[in-house]
This record gives structure tokens, sequence and C-alpha cells, in this order.
């Protein structure tokens, strides 16, 4: 089976060049599609067009019509599910259709089912897992795109899944992809890393025997890369740091991704806004190498703009990006010490909406300011002679006197 896979995989390239030459050929005639024809299928009618898939197996608009069906969800997923022999008849388009575009959008209608419930999610694996994985390392990017896409919904369901799809060589097949000369599969196949990387520790710990750190270096320095992009590089590296028990024996390549992370964060750090959704995992990369590696700390402190960005962030638009920025000064407030704190100590009113009386997060802030200003006691006298701290310390209520005496005594120490 795996052979006529490989086999049928060799002829996709063809395939696709055929079709794209046949639709300028088209488009040059007006040729044109009605768009009723790429409309979902009416649910109630949903098991009865289902009937036709073995009949329709070449035909295009019907693998889109129920892909379309199918994004949907909810009932149109189990409604598919509980047709007799539908998945079964799907999964043999996906592998043997001669049309390689029905074998593209057969493919797209099993990722959309793998966004169903667990029970969906698991039906697909189980069926479909190794050839997803035989389809991610082939050389058709259109199946790599579209499989590492279903992959990232299997790895998403749960650690059982997680699990299963290590069994079946994802972890080879991911490594692989990032390695890809085709953006759209390195896109896809970032995304499936990220979920599939979640947890257990096992599978992060095989991720990291296959240097997969090495493969993330050039990829957060892509001239492409936009902020969603870098977001999930950032919380795969923070997976693989963050996480006790996986062991991570290359310094040279965590010092690498540690400066490398931080020019990028400092650079994000310049529109915070715009790149909220980077921002937060390249804070969290930066405290956790910062609060394990001490050498790492002391040079993230003397770089060059790092202050000026950890005052901008604590002004930022979002309140975790603020809370985020103060870990990090926390992290890095014993190797601050020689540092002109300027940028930071006029971005102390930022600090303010995180010391909301009752929040969830006030004590883990409170707790960050007194580390801060008993590292750094120039920090702490511009917390103590800042109007607007001073300002909400009154505006505490004796419902929160705990609060109120820990921010008393961060602002009275000597």
């Amino acid at each position: 089976m795996v052979d006529e896979i490989r086999q049928a995989l060799r002829s996709q390239q063809s395939d696709e060049q055929r079709e794209r030459r046949q639709k300028l050929v088209d488009d040059r005639r007006g040729a044109s599609v009605s768009a009723k024809e790429f409309e979902p299928v009416a649910v109630e009618e949903f098991e009865a067009f289902l009937k036709d898939i073995k009949a329709q197996r070449n035909n295009k608009l019907y693998f889109r019509k129920m892909k379309n069906s199918l994004a949907l969800g909810g009932d149109y997923i189990s409604r598919f599910l509980r047709t007799n022999g539908a998945l079964e008849q799907l999964l043999s388009i996906t592998l043997r259709s001669t049309e390689s575009s029905c074998q593209l959008e057969a493919l797209s209608c099993l990722t959309n089912i793998a966004c169903g419930d667990h029970k969906a999610t698991y039906r697909v694996l189980r069926s479909a897992g190794p050839y997803l994985i035989t389809f991610l390392n082939g050389t058709n990017p259109f199946l790599q795109e579209q499989a590492a896409w279903c992959l990232t919904n299997i790895a998403k369901d749960c650690d059982e899944c997680r699990s299963l799809l290590r069994c079946h060589g994802a972890s080879h097949a991911f490594i692989k992809a990032l390695k890809s000369v085709y953006p759209q599969v390195v896109d896809m196949a970032v995304l499936a890393v990220q979920a599939y990387a979640q947890s257990p520790s096992h599978i992060i710990q095989d991720l990291v025997a296959r240097d997969m750190l090495k493969q993330l270096l050039p990829l957060f320095d892509r001239d492409s890369a936009k902020p969603d992009f870098i977001g999930q590089l950032g919380w795969i590296t923070f997976y693989a740091y963050s996480n006790a028990s996986v062991q991570v024996e290359d310094m040279d390549c965590t010092a690498r991704l540690c400066h490398t992370v931080a020019n990028k964060m400092i650079h994000c750090s310049l529109a915070s806004q715009e790149n909220s959704v980077a921002l937060s995992s390249l804070l969290a990369c930066l405290a956790t190498w910062s609060s394990r590696w001490c050498e790492l700390a002391g040079e993230l402190a003397r770089m060059p703009g790092m202050v000026a960005a950890l005052g901008r962030l604590l002004e930022a638009p979002y309140l975790h990006l603020r809370r985020e920025a103060l870990w990090l000064t926390h992290c890095l407030s014993g190797f601050l010490t020689q540092h002109n704190l300027a940028d930071i100590s006029a971005a102390i009113s930022g600090i303010v909406p995180l010391l909301t009386p009752g929040a969830d997060y006030i004590n883990e802030v409170l707790q960050l300011l007194q580390g801060i200003s008993t590292n750094l006691p120039a920090f702490r006298q511009s917390l103590a002679g800042s109007t607007a701290i001073l300002a909400q310390l009154q505006q505490m209520t004796p419902e929160h006197v705990g609060e109120c005496q820990k921010l008393h005594a961060i602002l009275a120490q000597p």
C-alpha cells in the first residue's frame, strides 16, 4: 500500500502542472463555475448526498461541496461518520484517485472531519494516520500542506492522539517538513509542530533529539515571517525549554536561539499592538532562559535596546504583555543593577492596571514587584514615588487588606 502511495506521489506534481495549464486555458476562454456549485449541501440531504461518493470519485466539484459541508462541523461530521462505508471510500479516493484535484479535495474533507470532536478525530487518526505521514514525507507540496493541516487538527486533540502520531513517525516527518523549500509547507509544519509539542514530554524530547531547535533558528529570521508565525515558533521553543523533563544538551544552539529571540522581541516591541501575538511567546522564552541560566540572563541584560524594550512593553496596550514584561524584568533584575533604568522607571504607571484589587493575577504581580524592588533599589524608589501607584494603594478597600499590606511593604522597603 505504501509503495502504491509513493508511486502516486511521484506523478502528482506533473498532474498539478497539467491542471494549472488547463486553468490558464479556461480563464482565457472566460470559463467560470457557478458559486452555487460550491455551496454546502443542506444537512438533511447530506446522507443521501454521500451515497454517490463512489460514483463521483473523479468529480472535483462533488468533493468540494463535501469539504464545504464538513467545514460546518457538528451534524455534518456525525452524519458522515454514521454513513456506512463513507470514511473508507473517502480514504480510498484520497489514496488512489487518478485525479490529483479530487485527491486533494478528499484530503481536505479528512482535515475537516479531524476538526470535529474526539471521536471524529480519533477515527481519522486510526484510519488515515500512516497515510497522512506518507503524504507529508512526499514531494507534492499541495498534498504535503494539506496533510500537515490534517495532522495539526489531530495533534490538537489529546495526548493519546499525539502519542499515536509519534508511533506513526510524525516526529521525523515534521522535522523534514520544516526544511521544505516550499514556504506553505513550512508554515503548516510549524503549526503542526506547535500542536504536537504541547505534551507529553517524551514527544518534545524526541523532537529535540532530532535537532528541531537548530531547524527553528533560520525560521525566526525568515523575511516573510509574520507575527503569528513568529509566535508559533516561540511557543515551540518555550515547550522545549519550560519542560523540566526535557534535556537540551546543545548550549551553543540555546545561546544562539536566545539572542535571536531577544533581537526579535526588541524589534517587535516597537509596535507591540501589531506584534502582540508574537511577543507573548518571545517574552515567555526569554524569561524561561533567564531563570534557568544566569549566564544567558547576564547577556540579555547587556543587550542594546533590552531596557528600552521592557519599558515600552510595561505600557503595552494589552495587560498580558505588561505582566510578561514584568516577569522578564524580574528574571533580569539581578543583572540590571549597573544599567540606566530610566525607560523602565518612566513606565511605572503602566503597572497600575496590574494592581487591580481582586484580580486573579495580582498576587503574582506583587511577588514579581517584590523581587524586582529587592534587586533594584532605583526601581523601588520610582515605584514609591509614583503618584499613580500611591493612588492605587489608597483605593484598595478593607476586603483586600492582604494585597494592600503586601504592596505597602514593597513601597516601604529601605
